[in-house]
């Protein structure tokens, strides 16, 4: 039974992975409950989402940090979720268009269950090595890059001065510690809006139903300097 459900919204996890409930979505799907995926979506569903144009955020995150002279910028990207891999693909493009030297030693790839071992104390040496080649580090997201933030005071370096670091997102994270993030946010209100409008045009079939991409905006504030200033 559907136990008057209207419809769904849902927001994937490990969305880069196949999905062990492909037959429970097309189960709601022949019973005529719509579905609706915000922030990522299923390669295997072809179902309507509203997301971020995530690869533009990888790209505008990564053409602040080249526009402010760095040239030897860092990536950590999520691989079980697929906003990672987009935001990677931004991020590789920027490099790419700079002409930059771009190598797999730049990149710091985790999933969903090495999240705590990788950051829990800035120990890792795939987190050292990032720390100390590059000048600049673009993160997944805030929860990473607050711990990243730790990792660097632990080596007895500054954000901005030594480092600088962008994030996604714009949580309370991006604003709850002493320096303040640069992050590429989306439209939050904007974003909640058009998906509930979705939805219901979705439950009440009324027009042609679209997925929705929304452009980010970078925020600037004191996690990121100029390059040798």
């Amino acid at each position: 039974k559907s136990h008057n459900i209207a419809g769904l919204i849902v927001e994937p996890t490990k969305s880069a992975l196949s999905n062990p409930n492909i037959d429970l979505y097309m189960e709601l799907k022949a019973r005529g409950i719509p579905v609706l995926f915000i922030h990522g979506c299923y390669r295997d569903l072809d179902f309507p989402y509203i997301v971020e144009d995530d690869v533009r955020a990888g790209y505008e995150a990564t053409c602040h940090l080249i526009g402010l002279g760095h040239r030897n910028i860092a990536g950590i990207f999520k691989i079980d979720d697929i906003q990672g891999h987009f935001r990677f693909a931004g991020y590789q493009k920027a490099n790419r268009e700079e002409g930059l030297e771009f190598s797999d030693s730049r990149v710091l790839w985790f999933d969903t269950d090495e999240t705590d071992m990788i950051f829990k104390d800035g120990s890792d040496k795939r987190l050292i090595d990032l720390i100390e080649k590059c000048s600049a580090i673009v993160c997944y997201n805030e929860q990473i890059a607050v711990k990243v933030f730790d990792a660097v005071r632990q080596k007895g370096l500054s954000i901005p001065d030594d480092i600088s670091i962008v994030s996604f997102d714009d949580s309370q994270l991006a604003v709850a510690s002493e320096v303040k993030l640069t992050t590429i946010a989306h439209p939050k209100e904007k974003f909640c809006e058009e998906a509930a409008k979705l939805i219901i045009s979705m439950i009440n079939k009324i027009g042609n139903t679209c997925s929705i991409k929304m452009e980010p905006k970078l925020i600037v504030r004191g996690s990121t300097k100029q390059y040798g200033r």
